[in-house]
């Protein structure tokens, strides 16, 4: 899988000498919105300056970075448009369509077109004879293209050429994407080869004044030894790298260091330091979320494949926590864990609408506001163990249950499947899963006369018929009502329904496809249903900012500032 950070590093790097100093206001906001990762806003930008073009070098440069924007937003189709345009703008500077077409190439790569990727970089080589830079630069994206092909020779002769670069900030940008390749080449010798450049970079690093490109060195150097099991080294460097003083925004940077820092806190034990990690790793996240690339594939969004990890190890070490508490610092800490959760399940569903802003925050909690008799079942699904927390009479009860991850996806697939197919007998899985998720907590519930459940599932779970659910005798349907809500913050809010009108448009398709299959019927009728919103102009946008974590690391503001250099 292609790595974020190595291909928007040669994105911004190509671009050498080829934005003039007195080119339009509006691509030199484009570059700067791209330094600080706001994407949609550089985005806007350079549309404006594509309009305002007076020549076709200028319109070149202005479809050049809208293309290199929309790729970095996994907007392939309109990126590989404007790359072509700015490819075909460009035939009298070669320099310039040798940076076009590469990135071009680059676009290729990052959708696993390997040939076609080949195709363009083989072009781009001979075009860029004049800059020895972009030549090195378009030689590391052949090879992250084929990685197999990187032997020790060609990896250790480009290792040299970096050396040999006239810079240190082109050496530091370089060695940082030589590392990414070589340790995607994974040979025993490839690793040490990327350890080897990383600690050259973090030499030549004193000699920049740029604390991001700085920061980078540090996480990708700390990356490597993580994953050679030096934790020590690891954390060092990751701790190191976060007490830079700087005044920039680097949120996106703090994201992969403190959720590396929170993991190897975890592995020794340290649970309250990995609670604090964790606890900023998912403040970070929340930052920059807003312009994070997100895809959806197949009912899944790549924002929870992604970072769905750091949000439930916080949740894990709050649940931690809070079995050592009482009264009411427990109920805080139970809710901020549940909350966690919750943040993933927001996410996921703005991504399936296809926009962040509709649907309404966490400032809302309905379902803890029900009438008696009624309870609420949050099962949390952890690799160790399952928790179970359960709102009664305004409170969160916590219920630990020994069982795996894994032991829980078998017996919820099975159950779906022999269900679906009407095949075998499901009773056996009915009944395991009724003795993880039901039987923990029917003492209370009888305690409590609850009559109905309200269950928020997550994952694997929400295949499961709940009702369905067997205690040997009965089902639970033949206990309780049961409902099924996608999320605490996600269903539609009570109180007065006349505040705001709602029109709705509803929409058929005589053959839906796989991701519309899977949105339940209780999902459609809460999204459908009329909801309180606060007053609009009480809210504001948050700052957004690009993500760098260990899959998805950027250094758009080291290769800019390496432009602005050369153009000065």
């Amino acid at each position: 899988m292609l790595r974020f950070s190595l291909w928007v590093h040669f994105i911004f790097c190509l671009f050498s000498g080829m934005v003039q100093a007195d080119f339009s206001d509006n691509l030199r906001k484009s570059k700067s919105y791209l330094n600080q990762g706001q994407f949609r806003i550089a985005l806007d930008e350079a549309n404006k300056a594509s309009k305002l073009a007076e020549s076709t070098q200028e319109q070149a440069r202005a479809q050049g970075i809208i293309g290199n924007v929309l790729m970095i937003m996994k907007q392939y189709a309109g990126a590989e448009k404007a790359l072509l345009n700015a490819i075909e703008l460009s035939n009298d500077v070669p320099a310039e369509k040798a940076g076009y077409t590469n990135n071009l190439g680059l676009l290729y790569s990052t959708q696993d077109k390997t040939n076609l990727a080949e195709t363009y970089f083989s072009q781009a080589l001979p075009l860029a004879s004049s800059r020895p830079t972009l030549q090195l630069n378009i030689k590391l994206n052949r090879l992250r293209n084929m990685p197999a092909t990187a032997n020790p020779v060609i990896l250790n002769s480009l290792l040299l050429d970096i050396t040999k670069l006239p810079s240190a900030l082109e050496k530091v940008q370089n060695a940082v994407s030589f590392a990414a390749i070589a340790q995607a080449v994974n040979t025993s010798e490839s690793r040490e080869l990327a350890i080897k450049a990383l600690e050259q970079a973090l030499n030549d690093s004193v000699d920049i004044n740029d604390t991001r490109l700085r920061i980078e060195v540090q996480g990708s150097l700390a990356d490597k030894y993580e994953k050679q099991g030096q934790d020590d080294i690891a954390l060092h460097l990751s701790e190191a790298a976060t007490t830079l003083q700087t005044t920039e925004d680097l949120q996106d940077l703090l994201v992969e260091l403190e959720w590396r820092k929170a993991r190897i806190y975890q592995k020794q034990g340290k649970d309250e330091l990995a609670l604090v990690a964790f606890g900023k790793a998912v403040e970070s996240v929340q930052a920059i979320r807003m312009d994070i690339p997100v895809e959806y594939h197949d009912g899944r969004s790549s924002f929870r494949e992604t970072l769905e990890p750091i949000y439930l190890g916080y949740a894990d070490q709050l649940l931690k926590k809070a079995r050592q508490q009482e009264g009411d610092n427990k109920q805080k800490t139970l809710f901020l864990a549940r909350q966690t959760v919750e943040q993933i399940k927001q996410t996921e569903m703005e991504d399936f609408l296809g926009g962040r802003c509709l649907v309404e925050g966490l400032r809302r909690s309905e379902l803890d506001n029900i009438e008696s008799g009624v309870t609420t079942v949050y099962p949390i699904i952890l690799s160790d163990r399952l928790e179970l927390l359960v709102g009664i009479d305004k409170t969160i009860r916590q219920f630990t249950v020994p069982v795996t991850d894994k032991e829980i996806r078998a017996r919820a697939v099975a159950l779906a499947d022999k269900l679906r197919n009407m095949e075998g007998n499901y009773r056996p899985d009915a009944q395991k899963l009724f003795q993880w998720l039901i039987a923990p907590i029917e003492k209370d519930l009888d305690a409590e006369n609850i009559k109905t459940l309200v269950i928020v599932p997550d994952g694997v779970l929400r295949l499961v018929p709940f009702s369905a659910l067997y205690d040997g005798q009965h089902f639970v349907v033949e206990k309780y009502a049961v409902s099924v809500s996608p999320g605490m913050s996600l269903m539609g809010a009570g109180g007065n329904t006349n505040i705001r009108t709602h029109h709705t448009l509803l929409a058929g398709l005589s053959r839906p496809g796989s991701v519309v299959e899977k949105l339940p019927t209780h999902l459609i009728t809460s999204i459908l249903s009329p909801s309180q919103e606060p007053d609009s102009s009480q809210r504001s946008l948050p700052n957004t900012r690009s993500l760098g974590n260990s899959k998805m690391r950027s250094v758009e503001s080291a290769a800019n500032k390496q432009l602005e250099n050369r153009n000065a």
